[in-house]
């Protein structure tokens, strides 16, 4: 078959006259001593690795003695030799990959058409250089083993041991601490080439002469290995998201996104106020408003390449932390853009400012003091909703500078001491304060009840991740962390600034 010849041209098989008619590719011996000749001194002769003994004499005048005999084979019987001879090389070719042969002592076994069965694994026993078949670390009774059907345990096992190395505490993607995985220990303190030499060698790589450098390309040439990378760092990267959660979760309303089509905010009449059911059972209906106001998720992202140079410099450990540390900038990205947004001017679709007198949003400028909050709060409780009914809506979290937040604290009770009056007026309110913010302070209502800032990420991809393309023929793998979020104004009900004084 063509997959037969393939195999045999790719390891560059020498016949004999007799081996070409014993396996149907000739069919008969002839006596042309010259013609022969000949053939040995052809220039091609130079373009080959495996030329035999035999030939390499003749091309330099030596003996030109040349096996005679008038033979023919059926093809039928050729063709079967000839498929055996096939299996039996692929058969040797197997052993002594598993055995870490190579060169001249692979390609006498196979040569010798006597190199099968036992005789073969004895006689690989005996030339293998590592006194035996290559295999990847003991499991130490860990719970992996080699095999396609434990896959899974062996990456997870090299994952936590990438992160320990790392200085990384494997972690849930809600941040918090998860167990260990098996056979995690067999990869602890592994430099990144000793990992990249575990991973091929459970995949019967050979590699015996391979430097360090041929090593790292080999792995990353391997989905394996990649699967692995991209497994980590994305560990890392969600569990470092998770464990630093953004400020302004504390007044955004959080819904997630279907597509990337804008979101409107879905509002009932006077808040889901109850009306009396009268004696004819019949109950009032609400009416249920689609707000006007929206925004959309965009995608954000970020490349960066791991190298054969990292593996081998042994900086595969720095650049897993460094994932830890951008899962938390994400956060402070978030925290960035919004309290810009709302430090800016924040408008209505219809262009009209969120904070202004007319919506009873915008207060009379004054210090941070116990008149001011009082006076932002009364704002909030007149504020009225969509039929124009004021809903009595109340603080719940004091937004204002990172100058203000000793301030804000101990106004709030937060830091205040014992026989502070202060303390019972004003702990109820949660303190949250961005360097961003500037020149006001803002008053929130809780965003469950009155959501005013929306914020969303695409369903399903409610944290960053990590993509990655492994390219075919470049031995370096190319990672990126996306994010896809949005946020907007959604709302009039549930805020008041204050121009700080």
């Amino acid at each position: 078959s063509q997959d037969d010849i393939s195999q045999l041209m790719s390891a560059e098989t020498w016949f004999t006259a007799q081996d070409a008619v014993d396996q149907g590719f000739a069919d008969t011996i002839i006596d042309d001593k010259s013609s022969i000749s000949n053939a040995s001194k052809s220039l091609y002769c130079n373009y080959y690795n495996k030329m035999p003994g035999v030939i390499m004499a003749k091309n330099k005048g030596g003996d030109k003695n040349t096996p005679k005999k008038n033979k023919k084979t059926p093809k039928n019987k050729g063709l079967k030799n000839f498929k055996a001879e096939v299996a039996r090389r692929e058969e040797v070719k197997n052993i002594c990959s598993q055995y870490g042969i190579t060169g001249d002592d692979a390609q006498a076994l196979m040569d010798d058409k006597s190199m099968t069965g036992e005789i073969l694994q004895a006689e690989a026993m005996a030339a293998s250089p590592h006194a035996g078949p290559i295999v990847p670390p003991d499991n130490n009774g860990s719970g992996w083993s080699v095999g396609d059907a434990d896959a899974t345990k062996f990456n997870n096992a090299m994952s936590h041991g990438i992160m320990l190395n790392s200085g990384i505490t494997p972690r849930a993607s809600d941040g918090k601490p998860t167990a260990l995985a098996p056979g995690h220990e067999d990869f602890v303190n592994l430099t990144g080439v000793e990992l990249c030499r575990a991973a091929l060698g459970r995949q019967g790589v050979n590699m015996s002469g391979m430097s360090r450098g041929q090593i790292a390309n080999a792995a990353l040439g391997t989905s394996e290995f990649v699967e692995t990378l991209e497994q980590t760092a994305n560990t890392i990267l969600v569990a470092g998201y998770a464990d630093k959660p953004a400020k302004h979760r504390a007044i955004t309303a959080y819904r997630p996104a279907n597509d990337y089509n804008q979101l409107r905010e879905l509002r009932v009449e006077s808040e889901w106020a109850l009306e009396k059911i009268l004696e004819d059972g019949k109950i009032p209906r609400g009416e249920v408003y689609e707000g006007t106001e929206g925004y959309a998720v965009d995608d954000y992202g970020r490349k960066f390449v791991i190298t054969r140079k990292v593996i081998v410099n042994d900086r595969l450990g720095a650049v897993m932390a460094s994932l830890d540390r951008a899962g938390r900038r994400v956060t402070l990205m978030e925290d960035r853009d919004i309290f810009t947004y709302l430090n800016g001017t924040p408008k209505f679709k219809d262009g009209t400012n969120l904070f202004s007198v007319a919506n009873k949003t915008l207060a009379t400028a004054g210090a941070l003091a116990k008149g001011t909050l009082s006076a932002g709060r009364a704002l909030l409780a007149q504020q009225p909703d969509m039929t124009g009914k004021a809903v009595g809506a109340e603080d719940a979290v004091l937004l204002t500078s990172t100058d203000d937040r000793t301030d804000a604290e101990e106004l709030i009770g937060a830091i205040s001491q014992p026989n502070d009056t202060r303390r019972t007026l004003w702990q109820y309110l949660t303190p949250v304060h961005s360097p961003i913010i500037s020149g006001a302070f803002f008053q929130f209502a809780d965003p469950r009840e009155f959501p005013v800032i929306g914020f969303s990420n695409l369903q399903g991809e409610e944290a960053p991740y990590i993509e990655t393309k492994q390219s075919f023929g470049v031995r370096n793998v190319e990672m990126a962390i996306v994010y896809t979020y949005g946020f907007g104004v959604i709302g009039k009900v549930g805020v008041v600034k204050t121009a700080a004084s």
